[in-house]
């Protein structure tokens, strides 16, 4: 028996992922394997298989292996591992048996590992989905904790950390990701568990929360800064093909007990990222939006300021076409001409007509300003998804 268990052991121990320090004690492996090769010799004396009462070692196995995040398909080789050392040990003793009573007692031990694998599978499996339904819950706490701006001394942040099993420490990107309006005007959520794994890889932790029909993510790296942006853009790249997604950067932190700003931040660029201005643009960062969300931070004073500088040029839109161009030309009018190909003169007399009908002076800079607010807000004002 003790030679059968270390043939095992040394089959599994360091060779599959999962089974090595990091995740639990060698010591823990020799009992386990000795319980299923037991097994295995009681159901071939007797020439039966399992009883649910014996089965019991392996679904309370395929739980702790699931709690200690030994990866299931490791954790099956592992079991095809012993089996082939006893399968391979009794083909050895019984060459002088019958043929057919060989054959039957072989099939017998298979079947054995088969229903040992089975009870193993099923229970890491349940394991799984309870804890991955508990992190989630998790992990909703934490997004709607940041976004509400949480005391970062709070116990109960100590407790998600905990829970989470994340280092605090290091650069934290907050992003918020939503699908696109579609066709029946609703946006729908992005895959989560698809955008994950293809994170996965890139961030070396993350928080995965929704709010309000909204994907935040708090991603963690050490050494990537500024590579978020481009990592985010990447794993978009698989998902969300039917309705395109919209996403939402904010700026990164040096801890995720500070993350509440950012995560504000990833928001308030996703309402921005809705406008048609950023359409095509995989991930807006907070910081080319700074003007948008102000805007967007009090859109009664963002309105009034629409409705007395641009509301009265809407009856002629080539007039809001040239306070666009020549706010793009740096006030250049034989720019903004040739933009829109029109005589020099032309623009002359549009820009009376503006200060005409609005009061406002389109070359002296106060009133540029004004009316390159307004406008920003024109673009913006209806297609607002907020979160």
């Amino acid at each position: 028996m003790d030679e059968l268990v270390e043939q095992a052991a040394e089959r599994m121990w360091g060779v599959y992922p999962g089974y090595q320090p990091e995740r639990f004690d060698r010591s823990e492996l020799d009992p386990a394997i000795r319980a299923n090769i037991e097994l295995a010799v009681v159901a071939l004396g007797q020439g039966r298989g399992p009883t649910l009462a014996e089965l019991e070692p392996a679904r309370a196995l395929g739980a702790t292996r699931a709690d200690q995040s030994v990866p299931l398909e490791s954790i099956i080789q592992a079991y095809r591992q012993t089996e082939r050392v006893i399968v391979l040990d009794f083909l050895q003793r019984s060459r002088e048996w019958p043929h057919e009573e060989a054959n039957r007692a072989t099939a017998l031990l298979i079947s054995v590992f088969d229903e040992l694998t089975d009870a193993m599978i099923g229970s890491y499996r349940d394991t799984s989905s309870a804890r991955e339904a508990a992190r989630r819950q998790v992990e909703d706490e934490v997004v709607a904790a940041l976004a509400d701006g949480i005391d970062s001394d709070s116990t109960r942040f100590d407790r998600w950390i905990r829970l989470l099993d994340v280092d605090e420490n290091g650069f934290w990107t907050a992003a918020a990701l939503r699908g696109r309006p579609s066709d029946s005007g609703e946006p729908t959520a992005p895959q989560r568990q698809v955008l994950l794994r293809q994170l996965g890889p890139d961030v070396d932790d993350v928080i995965c929360g929704e709010l309000n029909n909204t994907l935040v993510l708090l991603l963690r790296t050490w050494d990537r800064r500024d590579q978020v942006e481009q990592v985010l853009a990447s794993a978009m790249t698989g998902i969300g093909q039917g309705t395109p997604l919209a996403c939402g950067l904010g700026t990164a932190t040096t801890s995720l007990r500070t993350a509440a700003q950012s995560c504000r931040q990833a928001l308030a660029s996703l309402r921005v990222s809705a406008s048609p201005t950023w359409t095509g643009v995989p991930v807006v960062d907070y910081r080319d939006v700074v003007v948008e969300t102000m805007l967007l931070a009090d859109p009664l004073a963002a309105e009034a300021l629409y409705a007395s500088r641009i509301a009265p040029l809407e009856p002629h839109p080539y007039l809001i076409e040239t306070l666009e161009a020549l706010s793009d030309n740096h006030l250049s009018q034989a720019a903004t001409a040739r933009r829109l190909f029109v005589h020099l003169n032309t623009i002359g007399h549009r820009l009376q007509r503006i200060r005409e009908i609005s009061g406002l002076d389109p070359l002296r800079f106060p009133d540029v300003l004004e009316f390159s607010l307004a406008i920003r807000w024109r673009k913006i004002r209806t297609t607002d998804p907020t979160p």
